[in-house]
């Protein structure tokens, strides 16, 4: 069982065996049709497109959620079963090199009760520099009796995250860019900034300069001081990647706050570090 990252040799030894499920969750936020037109023109063989706006993501309201709230539970049960994921299934995700992206897919079937699921480590580059099978041939549609069981205590409340931010509890940790955290650059969300207490450590550290995962203790040190920790970003994807290397590492795995930075802005009486 691979639960927290797989090497794309591993997959490679794997990729015709049954039960077996891919996702290739390459997604651009300057071109939110990249990803799936590059799935088009090639992909992993058997792998299935997820697009994070369209089926990892609920409906957005105006002035309550953030850019990318979870889905409802029935509807995203829906979605594993319409792409015929079983419940035994070994669950590969992927995206276009950091995994920044599929381990918000990674999380959401953590969530959900699966737990045999794993993030390619070096995503499709790594793929692709290693000269591994590629296809363009689209997976046939089919349907499961995939079942969830939820597990809210996964999701930190949005009152939860207020009384971190009260207390100045640095275990509230910020996965963006080091530049917006400190508010210098906000390229997405209208409000630069961080929500004030966070303590900032960009999930992009967890890599090597090459997108390649660092060493568990490697990445054990960078949070070893994380107790009861709650992890957000700017629309709760990429703080994925934080928790997915709280598990890698061996550590207790901590919670996500979905509606991160973008949702926290909403609210007029929530202060900005």
């Amino acid at each position: 069982m691979f639960d927290t990252i797989i090497h794309a040799q591993d997959l490679a030894q794997i990729i015709d065996q049954d039960n077996l499920c891919i996702f290739d969750c390459r997604f651009f936020l300057n071109d939110k049709s990249k990803g799936r037109q590059l799935y088009d023109k090639s992909h992993i063989p058997g792998a299935s497109y997820a697009h994070l706006d369209n089926d990892l993501s609920g409906e957005i309201i105006s002035k309550v959620t953030g850019r990318h709230p979870l889905p409802n539970e029935a509807d995203f049960e829906k979605w594993l079963q319409s792409r015929c994921v079983s419940n035994n299934d070994q669950v590969i995700v992927y995206d276009q090199h950091h995994g920044g992206i599929a381990a918000r897919l990674w999380w959401m079937m953590n969530w959900v009760g699966h737990k045999n699921v794993a993030v390619l480590n070096g995503g499709w580059d790594e793929w692709t520099n290693l000269d591994l099978p590629v296809s363009s041939e689209r997976v046939q549609g089919c349907r499961s009796d995939f079942k969830i069981h939820v597990n809210a205590g996964m999701v930190a409340p949005i009152d939860v995250v207020e009384k971190y931010s009260e207390d100045r509890n640095d275990n509230l940790t910020d996965a963006r860019a080091n530049t917006r955290y400190h508010g210098i650059n906000e390229p997405i969300d209208p409000v630069a900034g961080h929500i004030p207490g966070a303590d900032s450590k960009q999930f992009i550290d967890n890599l090597t300069e090459q997108k390649l995962w660092k060493s568990k203790d490697e990445v054990g040190e960078r949070f070893a001081d994380k107790e009861d920790a709650i992890m957000y970003c700017g629309s709760g994807v990429t703080a994925c990647h934080n928790i997915l290397a709280h598990k890698y590492a061996g550590l207790e795995v901590p919670r996500l706050y979905p509606g991160s930075w973008s949702e926290w802005i909403i609210d007029p009486k929530h202060r900005v570090g």
